[in-house]
């Protein structure tokens, strides 16, 4: 999201294919209206959706935006001081009404598209089982889960495993491994820092869909490297 002084406020997570992202900029528009959560006070008290300010790993603040299913749609850059960081908070909240420039075409859009990101085939559900939330670096993590499609398992299907940026950066590839005929997986992967300003993995499992499964996504979790 740009300022009228061109300066940018915050900026959503990658996507795989425009309609996602396109998702993502009507969850913005739709939740920025959200009350402010400062964690840097106390815990978390405000329901979804909210804004949250916090302090990043190299202590400065930064804001993020939760769409109700807990999901981060939006997060705002590094500021040296709180006040910065309220701004931003506003800018958000008061241009959130802003027109959408598409510039892999070059049009201005009224509102965006909503559509779902399918693919022919029947519905899929994808299970991560909660890893450990603390592992030693070098270590070895087994995450593990279940691909369903409605009460059945899905068999010899690919499962990846990402760590979520959730800025303009791309997620990063971990490990990926083969779903077995329940539709149980087990994928391996050596415990290390992904990023470099903090010590933390916001891990989640993702398939890609087939000509006859739909695409699925788990739900995050997060692992500290220790």
């Amino acid at each position: 999201m740009q300022a009228p002084n061109n300066k940018i406020v915050a900026v959503g997570e990658a996507y795989e294919t425009k309609d996602g992202c396109l998702n993502g900029v009507h969850a913005i528009k739709k939740y920025c209206t959200a009350e402010i959560e400062d964690l840097t006070v106390g815990e978390a008290k405000i329901a979804n959706p909210r804004f949250q300010v916090y302090k990043d790993a190299t202590d400065k603040y930064r804001f993020r935006l939760r769409a109700p299913n807990n999901e981060i749609v939006a997060v705002g850059e590094a500021y040296e001081k709180k006040s910065g960081c309220m701004n931003g908070v506003q800018a958000v909240k008061k241009y959130c009404t802003a027109k959408i420039e598409d510039l892999t075409t070059g049009q201005i859009l009224e509102e965006p598209t909503r559509v779902a990101e399918v693919a022919a085939g029947g519905e899929t559900t994808l299970i991560l089982d909660a890893p450990p939330s603390e592992a030693q670096k070098g270590s070895t993590v087994i995450f593990t889960g279940k691909l369903m499609s409605g009460n059945r398992g899905v068999g010899g299907t690919k499962v990846d495993v990402y760590d979520s940026d959730r800025s303009f950066m791309k997620d990063d590839f971990m490990a990926s491994g083969t779903t077995q005929d329940d539709g149980t997986f087990n994928i391996k992967w050596e415990a290390k820092e992904m990023d470099w300003w903090d010590n933390t993995v916001e891990t989640y499992a993702k398939f890609e869909g087939t000509a006859s499964h739909k695409p699925s996504r788990s739900k995050k979790f997060t692992i500290k490297i220790l």
